[in-house]
């Protein structure tokens, strides 16, 4: 579904998989005519950052072929459902503002502020401090990016270096969709 919805796209120009299971290389390259990276081992496991898989694609295509990519667009597997509009909505967004990045998201009800963890003596406790007796109507809004679509310009992935934060490979900009 995802290469469907990538192939379908007026903005995507140049489509790989990185993958690290033949099964899966050999079954897209019967069905599609894209290029398949195999993912070495050290970019495939469980705690591997997956910034590491996307910039091993990026060198792959940059050896590879001529095409050169100004913005890499990162589609999870696990979120085979998206519609082609969405890809190029959060493409064309990238291209029309100054940010970094911009990643598909939805709004979330819950409140990481009033959520509590179970210490060593089996009692709740609080994460956060000063937080009581703020109502739940007084916090903004908050987003959980969703996976389905991650556009982001090269530069803001291949300048990402010093200690690794969560998402830093986005860039200081990052635009919602």
């Amino acid at each position: 579904y995802t290469i469907d919805a990538a192939l379908q796209s007026d903005l995507i120009n140049y489509l790989t998989v990185s993958t690290d299971s033949i099964e899966i290389a050999n079954v897209v390259s019967k069905l599609y005519d894209v290029e398949v990276i195999q993912r070495p081992p050290e970019f495939a496991r469980d705690d591997s950052p997956i910034e590491d898989a996307l910039l091993h694609a990026i060198e792959h295509v940059n050896q590879h072929s001529s095409y050169q990519p100004d913005i890499v667009v990162w589609m999870q597997p696990n979120v085979p459902i998206r519609e082609t509009s969405t890809i190029d909505a959060t493409i064309n967004k990238l291209i029309e503002t100054d940010a970094d990045s911009c990643i598909t998201c939805y709004e979330v009800t819950q409140i990481p502020e009033l959520m509590k963890t179970i210490n060593d003596k089996g009692i709740l406790v609080s994460n956060f401090k000063n937080v009581r007796g703020i109502r739940r109507q007084e916090f903004s809004k908050r987003y959980l990016a969703d996976g389905s679509v991650v556009a982001m310009k090269k530069r803001a992935l291949t300048n990402n270096s010093g200690p690794r934060e969560a998402h830093a490979f986005l860039g200081n900009k990052v635009a919602p969709l």
